[in-house]
Protein backbone atom coordinates (compact mmCIF):
# COMPACT_ATOMS: atom_id res chain seq x y z
CA UNK A 1 0.00 0.00 0.00
CA UNK A 2 1.46 3.42 -1.08
CA UNK A 3 1.22 5.92 1.80
CA UNK A 4 2.17 9.13 3.30
CA UNK A 5 3.92 7.79 5.98
CA UNK A 6 6.92 6.95 3.90
CA UNK A 7 8.26 10.79 4.49
CA UNK A 8 6.64 11.73 7.66
CA UNK A 9 7.93 15.22 9.06
CA UNK A 10 7.24 17.87 11.35
CA UNK A 11 5.93 21.07 9.95
CA UNK A 12 5.73 24.61 11.70
CA UNK A 13 1.84 23.88 12.14
CA UNK A 14 1.68 23.42 15.33
CA UNK A 15 -1.30 21.32 15.39
CA UNK A 16 -0.76 19.11 12.91
CA UNK A 17 1.83 16.50 11.22
CA UNK A 18 2.35 16.83 7.27
CA UNK A 19 3.01 13.52 5.55
CA UNK A 20 4.84 14.41 2.45
CA UNK A 21 6.42 13.11 -1.06
CA UNK A 22 9.75 15.00 -2.46
CA UNK A 23 6.74 16.91 -4.18
CA UNK A 24 3.61 17.68 -3.68
CA UNK A 25 2.81 17.64 -6.95
CA UNK A 26 -0.90 17.91 -8.46
CA UNK A 27 -1.85 15.96 -5.48
CA UNK A 28 -4.23 17.16 -2.17
CA UNK A 29 -1.95 17.96 0.79
CA UNK A 30 -2.55 15.48 3.88
CA UNK A 31 -2.12 16.78 7.39
CA UNK A 32 -2.98 14.76 10.52
CA UNK A 33 -4.25 16.59 13.83
CA UNK A 34 -1.43 15.96 16.12
CA UNK A 35 -4.09 15.03 19.02
CA UNK A 36 -5.09 12.19 16.92
CA UNK A 37 -1.73 10.74 17.76
CA UNK A 38 -2.18 11.20 21.19
CA UNK A 39 -5.48 8.81 20.79
CA UNK A 40 -3.75 6.12 19.27
CA UNK A 41 -3.21 3.02 21.25
CA UNK A 42 0.84 2.16 21.65
CA UNK A 43 2.06 0.85 18.36
CA UNK A 44 -0.79 1.57 16.55
CA UNK A 45 -0.94 3.71 13.62
CA UNK A 46 -3.17 5.59 11.40
CA UNK A 47 -2.53 5.55 7.17
CA UNK A 48 -3.63 7.38 3.97
CA UNK A 49 -3.77 4.98 0.90
CA UNK A 50 -2.82 7.40 -2.24
CA UNK A 51 -3.70 4.58 -4.75
CA UNK A 52 -7.40 4.58 -2.53
CA UNK A 53 -7.40 8.67 -2.44
CA UNK A 54 -7.01 9.07 -6.30
CA UNK A 55 -10.41 7.00 -6.36
CA UNK A 56 -12.03 8.94 -4.35
CA UNK A 57 -11.06 12.23 -5.89
CA UNK A 58 -12.39 9.96 -9.39
CA UNK A 59 -15.42 8.86 -8.20
CA UNK A 60 -16.37 12.38 -6.59
CA UNK A 61 -15.43 14.29 -10.62
CA UNK A 62 -12.68 16.47 -8.93
CA UNK A 63 -10.79 17.86 -11.95
CA UNK A 64 -7.03 16.80 -12.07
CA UNK A 65 -6.30 19.55 -11.79
CA UNK A 66 -7.60 21.03 -9.04
CA UNK A 67 -6.33 17.86 -7.04
CA UNK A 68 -3.06 20.01 -5.90
CA UNK A 69 -5.57 22.51 -4.51
CA UNK A 70 -6.65 20.56 -2.17
CA UNK A 71 -5.61 20.23 1.56
CA UNK A 72 -7.16 17.08 3.96
CA UNK A 73 -6.86 17.57 7.47
CA UNK A 74 -7.57 14.45 9.51
CA UNK A 75 -8.22 14.62 12.99
CA UNK A 76 -9.43 13.30 16.23
CA UNK A 77 -12.80 12.37 17.72
CA UNK A 78 -11.75 14.03 21.23
CA UNK A 79 -11.61 18.11 21.04
CA UNK A 80 -10.90 18.91 17.62
CA UNK A 81 -9.18 22.62 16.79
CA UNK A 82 -10.82 21.99 13.16
CA UNK A 83 -14.46 21.06 13.81
CA UNK A 84 -17.50 21.83 16.08
CA UNK A 85 -19.06 19.69 18.29
CA UNK A 86 -20.69 16.89 16.79
CA UNK A 87 -19.12 17.28 13.47
CA UNK A 88 -17.52 14.89 11.09
CA UNK A 89 -16.26 16.44 8.76
CA UNK A 90 -16.29 20.07 6.35
CA UNK A 91 -15.35 21.53 3.27
CA UNK A 92 -14.26 25.30 3.25
CA UNK A 93 -12.18 27.43 1.15
CA UNK A 94 -8.72 28.41 2.48
CA UNK A 95 -8.41 31.36 4.16
CA UNK A 96 -4.96 32.34 2.28
CA UNK A 97 -5.89 31.08 -1.20
CA UNK A 98 -9.23 31.58 -2.80
CA UNK A 99 -8.02 28.47 -5.22
CA UNK A 100 -7.15 26.64 -2.51
CA UNK A 101 -10.24 23.75 -0.88
CA UNK A 102 -9.87 22.46 2.32
CA UNK A 103 -11.07 19.38 3.46
CA UNK A 104 -11.60 18.34 7.34
CA UNK A 105 -12.50 14.65 8.37
CA UNK A 106 -12.78 13.22 12.05
CA UNK A 107 -11.51 9.59 13.16
CA UNK A 108 -12.18 7.71 16.00
CA UNK A 109 -13.52 4.75 17.64
CA UNK A 110 -16.89 3.66 15.92
CA UNK A 111 -16.66 6.44 13.31
CA UNK A 112 -16.12 5.86 9.66
CA UNK A 113 -13.60 8.83 8.11
CA UNK A 114 -13.86 7.14 4.38
CA UNK A 115 -17.80 8.04 4.36
CA UNK A 116 -17.13 11.55 5.80
CA UNK A 117 -14.80 11.98 2.71
CA UNK A 118 -16.84 10.82 -0.09
CA UNK A 119 -19.55 13.50 1.42
CA UNK A 120 -17.26 16.43 1.97
CA UNK A 121 -15.75 15.44 -1.48
CA UNK A 122 -19.03 16.09 -3.01
CA UNK A 123 -19.28 19.64 -1.68
CA UNK A 124 -16.18 20.21 -3.20
CA UNK A 125 -17.24 19.18 -6.29
CA UNK A 126 -20.18 21.01 -5.79
CA UNK A 127 -18.26 24.11 -5.13
CA UNK A 128 -16.20 23.72 -8.51
CA UNK A 129 -18.89 23.54 -10.35
CA UNK A 130 -20.53 27.03 -9.03
CA UNK A 131 -23.53 24.71 -7.62
CA UNK A 132 -22.53 25.82 -3.32
CA UNK A 133 -20.42 28.89 -2.18
CA UNK A 134 -18.31 27.79 0.59
CA UNK A 135 -17.92 30.85 2.02
CA UNK A 136 -21.53 32.43 2.09
CA UNK A 137 -24.09 29.69 3.29
CA UNK A 138 -27.27 30.83 3.19
CA UNK A 139 -28.81 31.27 7.06
CA UNK A 140 -31.47 28.71 6.99
CA UNK A 141 -28.69 26.01 6.00
CA UNK A 142 -26.41 27.18 8.44
CA UNK A 143 -29.67 27.53 11.12
CA UNK A 144 -30.36 23.97 9.94
CA UNK A 145 -27.05 22.58 10.45
CA UNK A 146 -27.07 23.83 13.61
CA UNK A 147 -30.31 21.44 14.81
CA UNK A 148 -29.24 18.10 15.81
CA UNK A 149 -32.90 16.16 15.39
CA UNK A 150 -31.62 13.54 18.51
CA UNK A 151 -31.34 16.82 20.71
CA UNK A 152 -34.89 17.39 19.67
CA UNK A 153 -36.32 14.92 20.98
CA UNK A 154 -34.77 14.64 24.31
CA UNK A 155 -35.37 18.08 24.75
CA UNK A 156 -39.22 17.66 23.87
CA UNK A 157 -39.35 14.49 25.77
CA UNK A 158 -37.90 16.38 29.03
CA UNK A 159 -40.18 19.17 28.64
CA UNK A 160 -42.99 17.37 27.94
CA UNK A 161 -42.61 15.13 30.91
CA UNK A 162 -42.22 17.73 33.25
CA UNK A 163 -45.28 19.46 31.71
CA UNK A 164 -47.38 16.34 32.01
CA UNK A 165 -46.30 16.65 35.93
CA UNK A 166 -47.21 20.25 36.28
CA UNK A 167 -50.89 19.10 35.10
CA UNK A 168 -51.15 16.60 37.24
CA UNK A 169 -49.81 18.06 40.20
CA UNK A 170 -52.45 20.97 39.31
CA UNK A 171 -55.08 18.86 38.86
CA UNK A 172 -54.00 16.93 42.36
CA UNK A 173 -53.63 20.40 44.27
CA UNK A 174 -56.96 21.15 42.45
CA UNK A 175 -55.07 24.33 40.82
CA UNK A 176 -56.50 25.81 37.57
CA UNK A 177 -54.08 28.43 37.44
CA UNK A 178 -50.83 25.54 37.23
CA UNK A 179 -52.93 23.85 34.73
CA UNK A 180 -53.11 26.37 32.85
CA UNK A 181 -48.91 27.01 32.70
CA UNK A 182 -48.94 23.20 32.03
CA UNK A 183 -50.53 23.61 29.03
CA UNK A 184 -49.00 26.44 27.96
CA UNK A 185 -45.77 24.91 28.24
CA UNK A 186 -46.55 21.99 26.23
CA UNK A 187 -48.00 23.81 23.79
CA UNK A 188 -44.68 25.88 23.17
CA UNK A 189 -42.71 23.52 23.78
CA UNK A 190 -43.97 21.60 20.66
CA UNK A 191 -44.70 24.19 18.76
CA UNK A 192 -40.97 25.31 18.96
CA UNK A 193 -39.50 21.91 18.87
CA UNK A 194 -41.89 21.53 15.32
CA UNK A 195 -40.21 24.94 13.84
CA UNK A 196 -36.72 23.50 14.83
CA UNK A 197 -37.46 20.69 12.90
CA UNK A 198 -38.92 22.49 10.16
CA UNK A 199 -35.77 24.43 9.84
CA UNK A 200 -33.58 21.71 10.08
CA UNK A 201 -35.19 19.25 7.58
CA UNK A 202 -35.77 22.39 5.13
CA UNK A 203 -32.38 24.21 5.30
CA UNK A 204 -30.23 21.54 5.81
CA UNK A 205 -31.31 17.69 5.36
CA UNK A 206 -33.61 18.51 2.41
CA UNK A 207 -30.90 21.31 0.50
CA UNK A 208 -29.85 19.73 -2.49
CA UNK A 209 -26.11 19.60 -1.84
CA UNK A 210 -26.77 17.55 1.20
CA UNK A 211 -29.05 15.08 -0.45
CA UNK A 212 -26.48 14.51 -3.19
CA UNK A 213 -23.43 14.03 -0.69
CA UNK A 214 -25.23 11.61 1.07
CA UNK A 215 -25.99 9.54 -2.00
CA UNK A 216 -22.88 9.91 -3.19
CA UNK A 217 -21.54 8.67 0.59
CA UNK A 218 -24.14 5.64 0.01
CA UNK A 219 -22.90 5.36 -3.57
CA UNK A 220 -19.22 5.03 -2.73
CA UNK A 221 -19.36 2.30 -0.13
CA UNK A 222 -17.58 -0.33 -2.99
CA UNK A 223 -14.42 1.80 -2.79
CA UNK A 224 -11.60 0.77 -1.20
CA UNK A 225 -10.27 2.29 2.39
CA UNK A 226 -8.61 5.49 1.99
CA UNK A 227 -7.88 5.61 5.60
CA UNK A 228 -6.22 2.75 7.50
CA UNK A 229 -5.45 2.65 11.79
CA UNK A 230 -4.03 -0.86 12.43
CA UNK A 231 -1.26 -1.27 14.88
CA UNK A 232 2.20 -0.49 12.88
CA UNK A 233 3.99 -3.02 10.68
CA UNK A 234 6.93 -2.59 13.12
CA UNK A 235 4.91 -3.83 15.90
CA UNK A 236 3.00 -6.50 14.70
CA UNK A 237 5.53 -8.62 15.72
CA UNK A 238 5.75 -7.67 18.85
CA UNK A 239 2.93 -8.23 21.87
CA UNK A 240 3.23 -5.70 24.03
CA UNK A 241 1.12 -3.52 21.16
CA UNK A 242 -1.37 -6.13 21.62
CA UNK A 243 -1.62 -6.46 25.45
CA UNK A 244 -1.69 -2.73 25.59
CA UNK A 245 -4.63 -2.67 22.67
CA UNK A 246 -7.95 -1.92 24.08
CA UNK A 247 -9.66 -3.52 21.94
CA UNK A 248 -7.74 -6.86 21.35
CA UNK A 249 -9.34 -10.08 21.00
CA UNK A 250 -7.43 -13.22 22.14
CA UNK A 251 -8.67 -16.78 20.46
CA UNK A 252 -7.57 -20.01 20.02
CA UNK A 253 -6.87 -21.93 16.77
CA UNK A 254 -7.24 -25.76 17.50
CA UNK A 255 -4.82 -27.17 14.58
CA UNK A 256 -2.67 -26.04 12.38
CA UNK A 257 -5.56 -25.36 9.53
CA UNK A 258 -7.41 -23.54 11.70
CA UNK A 259 -4.71 -21.08 12.45
CA UNK A 260 -3.71 -20.15 8.93
CA UNK A 261 -7.22 -19.66 8.38
CA UNK A 262 -7.69 -16.99 10.92
CA UNK A 263 -4.51 -15.67 9.96
CA UNK A 264 -6.03 -15.19 6.32
CA UNK A 265 -8.85 -14.09 7.36
CA UNK A 266 -7.54 -11.11 9.35
CA UNK A 267 -5.09 -10.25 6.29
CA UNK A 268 -8.07 -9.96 4.01
CA UNK A 269 -9.69 -7.41 6.36
CA UNK A 270 -7.25 -5.55 6.94
CA UNK A 271 -6.30 -6.39 10.94
CA UNK A 272 -3.71 -6.85 13.01
CA UNK A 273 -2.76 -9.93 14.18
CA UNK A 274 -0.19 -11.78 15.96
CA UNK A 275 0.46 -15.80 17.16
CA UNK A 276 2.21 -17.28 19.16
CA UNK A 277 2.62 -20.94 21.05
CA UNK A 278 5.45 -19.23 24.23
CA UNK A 279 3.47 -20.39 27.34
CA UNK A 280 4.18 -16.97 28.65
CA UNK A 281 2.98 -14.82 26.01
CA UNK A 282 -0.59 -17.35 26.20
CA UNK A 283 -1.11 -16.93 29.65
CA UNK A 284 -0.61 -12.78 29.29
CA UNK A 285 -2.70 -12.99 26.31
CA UNK A 286 -5.27 -15.40 27.99
CA UNK A 287 -5.21 -12.56 30.83
CA UNK A 288 -5.83 -10.19 28.29
CA UNK A 289 -8.77 -11.80 26.94
CA UNK A 290 -10.63 -12.27 30.41
CA UNK A 291 -10.49 -8.92 31.10
CA UNK A 292 -11.65 -7.67 28.23
CA UNK A 293 -14.68 -9.77 28.24
CA UNK A 294 -15.32 -8.96 31.89
CA UNK A 295 -14.96 -5.08 31.16
CA UNK A 296 -15.85 -5.15 28.04
CA UNK A 297 -14.62 -2.59 24.42
CA UNK A 298 -16.38 0.53 26.05
CA UNK A 299 -14.49 0.68 29.42
CA UNK A 300 -11.16 -0.82 28.19
CA UNK A 301 -11.55 1.55 25.86
CA UNK A 302 -11.26 5.16 28.24
CA UNK A 303 -9.77 3.76 30.32
CA UNK A 304 -6.40 0.80 30.55
CA UNK A 305 -6.30 1.01 34.31
CA UNK A 306 -6.55 -2.73 35.79
CA UNK A 307 -9.55 -3.93 37.65
CA UNK A 308 -9.31 -4.28 41.46
CA UNK A 309 -12.44 -5.64 42.71
CA UNK A 310 -12.29 -8.60 44.38
CA UNK A 311 -15.33 -9.98 42.98
CA UNK A 312 -14.19 -9.18 39.28
CA UNK A 313 -10.65 -10.59 39.92
CA UNK A 314 -12.07 -13.81 40.81
CA UNK A 315 -14.07 -13.91 37.64
CA UNK A 316 -10.56 -13.07 35.72
CA UNK A 317 -8.76 -15.91 37.48
CA UNK A 318 -11.33 -18.31 36.74
CA UNK A 319 -11.71 -16.99 32.78
CA UNK A 320 -7.59 -17.22 32.44
CA UNK A 321 -7.86 -20.96 34.27
CA UNK A 322 -10.20 -21.62 31.26
CA UNK A 323 -8.95 -20.22 28.33
CA UNK A 324 -5.42 -21.89 28.97
CA UNK A 325 -6.86 -25.55 29.44
CA UNK A 326 -8.27 -24.67 26.02
CA UNK A 327 -5.04 -22.81 24.71
CA UNK A 328 -3.17 -26.24 26.05
CA UNK A 329 -5.23 -28.36 24.26
CA UNK A 330 -4.60 -26.33 21.23
CA UNK A 331 -1.09 -26.08 21.15
CA UNK A 332 -0.76 -29.92 21.68
CA UNK A 333 -3.07 -30.38 18.29
CA UNK A 334 -0.55 -28.21 16.69
CA UNK A 335 -2.84 -25.13 16.51
CA UNK A 336 -2.04 -21.76 18.22
CA UNK A 337 -3.39 -18.62 20.06
CA UNK A 338 -4.03 -15.64 18.33
CA UNK A 339 -4.53 -11.67 19.58
CA UNK A 340 -6.60 -10.10 16.39
CA UNK A 341 -7.08 -6.04 16.99
CA UNK A 342 -10.76 -5.20 15.39
CA UNK A 343 -10.47 -2.01 13.54
CA UNK A 344 -12.24 0.53 14.80
CA UNK A 345 -11.99 2.69 12.49
CA UNK A 346 -14.16 0.69 9.64
CA UNK A 347 -16.07 -0.53 12.40
CA UNK A 348 -14.99 -4.69 11.23
CA UNK A 349 -15.82 -6.42 14.59
CA UNK A 350 -15.23 -9.69 15.83
CA UNK A 351 -18.26 -10.89 14.39
CA UNK A 352 -17.38 -10.36 10.89
CA UNK A 353 -13.78 -11.38 11.35
CA UNK A 354 -15.90 -14.54 12.49
CA UNK A 355 -17.68 -15.09 9.41
CA UNK A 356 -14.70 -14.44 7.18
CA UNK A 357 -12.43 -16.99 9.00
CA UNK A 358 -15.08 -19.78 8.49
CA UNK A 359 -15.69 -18.88 4.90
CA UNK A 360 -11.65 -19.27 4.50
CA UNK A 361 -11.67 -22.11 6.83
CA UNK A 362 -14.52 -23.70 4.38
CA UNK A 363 -12.06 -22.97 1.02
CA UNK A 364 -14.49 -20.11 -0.17
CA UNK A 365 -11.87 -17.54 -0.55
Amino acid sequence: MSSYTEGLHITDNPACNEFMREEWGNFPRIQFDRKLGAELAPGETIDVAEKSLEEYLKYAGIPRDRWGDLSIVVTGAESSLYLRNRELGHAAINKTDSQGLDVVVKTGYCIDPDATLRHELCHVKDAIDGKIDLQRADLLYRLGASIHRKDLRIQAAALNTLGALAYVCGMYFNSEELKEVAISVLASNNVSAAALLGIHLKGYYHNPCEERAREAEKKGEWLSYAFVRRISAESENEIASFLSHPWTSVQTGGDDHKVRAMQKAARRLGLSCYTTTDPEEVKMLAKKEAERTCCGYAKSARSAAPVRSRSIVEVIDKKVDRFMARADTAIRNGGAVIAVVPDSIRSIGLEEFGKRYHDVEKGYY
